[in-house]
């Protein structure tokens, strides 16, 4: 028994329709699906994977903005008070220099989708699956979605977490 919606289907094909529109014109990547797939997939299948992606990047959207608003909001003495009773060490600045870009590039890579998409990944290593569009888009339903929440962290968990690794750089005094 299938349940995959179809862009003719009713209000569920309407929806998976509409959200795979709004995750192309919001996130690059859901774009190149269209551009860089559309011919190796079929239309279900291209719209499937458009959707389950873009809902797990809107969540993620969602869930990085209110906890970077959280995170931003916290004040510094709480922030000393959180790092005093965790017991960590101080994270030092070498870590915190290479750490941040790292971040950054890993989010944008996610983003934008630059190493998915390679023509030369066409049939690529079980392995590297989760991250190889051609590769999960073929596959069934958990994978896509295993791929999607992948994505999403990478997009969103890595720069959340150079984030808390920066402000805690930058709150604590130096002889904490």
């Amino acid at each position: 028994m299938t349940t995959y919606a179809q862009e003719t289907n009713g209000f569920l094909g309407g929806f998976e329709s509409l959200i795979a529109n709004a995750g192309s014109t919001l996130f690059p990547v859901v774009a190149k699906y269209d551009s860089r797939l559309g011919s190796v997939l079929d239309h279900e299948t291209l719209l499937k994977v458009q959707a389950i992606v873009s809902i797990c990047l809107f969540a993620g959207l969602l869930s990085a903005c209110a906890m970077a608003t959280y995170f931003l909001s916290l004040p510094s003495g709480e922030r000393r008070e959180v790092h005093r009773f965790s017991r960590r060490p101080r994270p030092s600045p070498t870590v915190v220099l290479w750490c941040v870009p790292f971040s950054i590039l890993m989010a944008a890579s996610a983003f934008f989708g630059w190493f998915e998409f390679n023509d030369h990944n066409r049939e690529a290593h079980t392995k590297f699956c989760l991250i190889t569009a051609p590769c999960y888009a073929r596959g069934d339903d958990l994978i896509i979605l295993t791929a999607a929440i992948v994505k999403t962290f990478a997009a969103f968990g890595f720069p959340l977490g150079a984030l808390m690794l920066l402000m805690e750089q930058l709150s604590l005094p130096a002889d904490e």
